[in-house]
């Protein structure tokens, strides 16, 4: 009797677990359901930048318009050099001649107080500022280098539209792009309505709290890695702004990063309703940072020396736009850049401050700064 009853108990056991993998919460996570679409949605609005990692990532921007194009702007700009034209004309002429504009960086991440940002500009602007390298050394003391000026800040109290931070802003937008398919609701507040899969295919929906945007997402299930890798987001309804409905994000060149365990699609392009993909955010390489690389990357260059990332010091001019800060130095056109004094220990700093960093005026590294925010801003809404 006693044996009967713990069979009894046993098969009751069982079939009360059974039941429950049939409930609909027990189903919330199988791969492609709704349930599963809004987890992975809220997951990738809490996904931040790993420490201790290295970026190297590019984006390509281009404008609309081929040969035959350039050549009916030539003839409505010629001779005109004021034409509201004019400006599309030698954007064209100049990607056509040498490909898109090209912004490409590189990363090296410790914390949110230790990263130094390198950034190239492979387009028209002068030699002098055809790159902007910014390091954060600690929260009290930061760095920026173009190959004619070195400006010290202060990341807690930074001058006007030179907060060392602002150029990484940017980085969280692109790496849920990469690591999580551009889920999460956004400025515009867009939340997963509907998803399915039928024959290994997914597709879903997802709306903006407004109701003005409707957007379609497709992609391909694969079962044996356990993921969908989205190929496809299109706007199909825009009231609030018309002129988005057609564009698509596309999502291709997709791969395993070992050093986050995480899928990737390692291209993301933004391609409007004429088929134009005028921009592409590119992941080239992750990997973790190698013990002690960091360091070496945070040390302000000496006007005489070298820095790892940019080779020999071309630069002239040296700033110092910390708190308290306000004199100038510069090096007279042709001579050497200022020669350096014996560093000064720097109280609770992790790194000293050369006596010799003083400040002199503003270049075009800010407003490539700033110019890259409002990029940024505007990117961010977007299709």
């Amino acid at each position: 009797m006693v044996r009967s009853r713990r069979v009894g108990f046993r098969l009751v056991h069982v079939c009360a677990i059974a039941l429950l993998a049939l409930t609909p919460g027990a189903l919330a996570q199988e791969l492609g359901s709704l349930e599963w679409f809004q987890s992975q949605w809220r997951a990738a609005e809490d996904l931040t930048i790993p420490d201790n990692s290295y970026f190297e990532y590019s984006i390509e921007l281009r404008v609309a318009g081929d040969a035959e194009d350039l050549a009916r702007l030539a003839g409505i700009v010629e001779g005109k050099p004021d034409h509201p034209l004019r400006a599309h004309y030698q954007e064209l002429k100049r990607q056509i001649e040498h490909g898109p504009k090209v912004e490409r960086y590189r990363l090296w991440y410790g914390d949110a107080n230790h990263w130094r940002l390198s950034a190239d500009f492979d387009f028209d602007v002068p030699a002098a500022y055809l790159y902007l390298d910014t390091a954060v050394r600690d929260e009290d003391n930061a760095w920026q280098l173009s190959a004619r000026t070195l400006r010290m800040l202060d990341p807690r109290h930074p001058p006007e539209g030179r907060d060392p931070a602002l150029l990484i802003r940017v980085l969280p937008l692109y790496y849920v792009q990469w690591m999580a398919m551009g889920f999460g609701a956004g400025p515009l507040g867009i939340e997963p309505i509907d998803s399915s899969v039928s024959d290994g295919q997914w597709i879903a929906h997802t709306r903006s709290r407004s109701g003005d945007r409707l957007y379609q997402l497709t992609g391909v299930m694969d079962a044996q890695q356990g993921i969908i890798r989205l190929r496809e987001r299109e706007v199909l309804e825009s009231r609030d702004e018309p002129k988005w409905i057609g564009g698509r994000r596309l999502y291709t060149d997709w791969a395993y990063l070992e050093s986050i365990g995480r899928w990737a699609a390692r291209r993301v392009e933004w391609v409007d309703s004429d088929g134009l993909a005028y921009q592409s955010v590119v992941l080239h390489e992750v990997r973790s940072l190698r013990p002690g690389e960091l360091d070496a990357l945070l040390a302000p260059p000496a006007p005489d020396g070298t820095d790892p990332i940019r080779g020999q010091s071309t630069f002239a001019s040296i700033v110092d736009q910390r708190p308290g800060q306000g004199r100038s130095q510069d090096s007279p056109a042709g001579a050497s850049p200022p020669t350096p004094t014996p560093p000064t220990a720097s109280p609770g700093s992790r790194t000293s401050t050369p006596a010799w960093l003083v400040p002199a005026g503003w270049t075009l590294a800010a407003i490539i700064a700033v110019a890259l925010m409002l990029l940024w801003l505007k990117r961010r809404t977007a299709p």
